[in-house]
């Protein structure tokens, strides 16, 4: 199974430490095992923003791999190839998030009816979006955009669409990079 998997500079696991071995002369990496009780992870195009890092990669996983909350936990894994279009992917992506949840919250405060204490939760959000956004905070450009949609709810299920929102940007994003240009 072809799936995403993010990491930090280096082909490093953000949370292991683990330095992965990367493809090399065109052929996939060698393979990785887990211990059972840990797995490797990667990405469905749904789970992109949930695990934004530095280094965006097409990882190969074992047949046994299986669906998990946010991601897909394998036996083996390996990297194929960089997803070398990632870095400007991600900071339009960043911009994406600022500019969607600004012009949101701006409309919501326009149309009136929205409490003050609301009001300034969802001018801290969209403020912390645009920052981290210049920043290239990307992870955390996102995560104050999708904490502003559920406020912008009034409930939590707006979070969740607005990952999923994101997620068929990033779709759509990295699909358009792997078109042959002309």
């Amino acid at each position: 199974m072809i799936a995403y998997k993010f990491l930090s500079r280096g082909a490093v696991g953000p949370f292991s430490g683990f330095r992965w071995p990367t493809p090399d002369g065109g052929a996939a990496g060698p393979w990785v095992e887990a211990r059972p009780e840990d797995g490797i992870h990667a990405c469905r195009p749904v789970d992109l923003p949930y695990w934004i890092d530095e280094e965006l990669w097409d990882a190969e996983l074992s047949d046994d791999a299986r669906e998990t909350s946010h991601q897909l936990v394998a036996s083996r894994g390996r990297l194929v190839r960089r997803v070398e279009a990632w870095p400007e992917i991600a900071r339009a992506f960043a911009a994406h998030c600022s500019e969607t949840v600004r012009a949101r919250v701006e409309a919501a405060l326009a149309a009136g009816g929205v409490t003050a204490e609301r009001a300034a939760l969802l001018r801290g959000y969209s403020g912390d979006a645009e920052a981290f956004a210049r920043a290239g905070n990307v992870a955390a450009a996102a995560f104050a955009a999708a904490r502003a949609a559920a406020v912008l709810a009034g409930d939590p299920e707006g979070f969740a669409a607005e990952r999923s929102r994101q997620a068929a940007w990033l779709e759509r994003a990295l699909a358009s990079a792997r078109l042959p240009r002309a």
